[in-house]
């Protein structure tokens, strides 16, 4: 028998109150498990809110970790708003540096840690 988890971020209220701050609102599918639900509503928000969906899902998972860890608590707005904050700085980051002359100077890009960190 095949086991399908519940997660979490579909279930609680806490999460739909930081999907409802998203100007994509809540969309009540009738759907348990999570993968699900997400299949549903990705295909039915576009590119650009897809994108915001998974940053959303990201910054619950982060939130969880803070209770459950570090025993740190944020409302909805802030966790939306982590949300969004991170989705910018990807996106710039993900953008090249231009001059003011338009010639590309260099680009950002993610480094891997150095492994002596760990």
């Amino acid at each position: 028998m095949k086991h399908r988890k519940k997660y979490k971020c579909v279930n609680v209220h806490f999460a739909r109150s930081v999907w409802i701050l998203s100007y994509m609102g809540w969309q009540s599918t009738g759907l348990q498990c999570f993968s699900d639900w997400f299949r549903v509503v990705f295909v039915s928000v576009g590119v650009e809110n897809a994108t915001k969906m998974i940053m959303i899902c990201w910054s619950l998972w982060y939130n969880r970790n803070l209770i459950v860890w570090e025993h740190k608590f944020k409302s909805p707005q802030q966790v939306y708003s982590l949300s969004m904050r991170y989705l910018q700085e990807w996106r710039a980051a993900a953008t090249p540096l231009v001059q003011q002359n338009g010639s590309n100077v260099s680009s950002r890009s993610w480094q891997r840690p150095d492994s002596r960190l760990h």
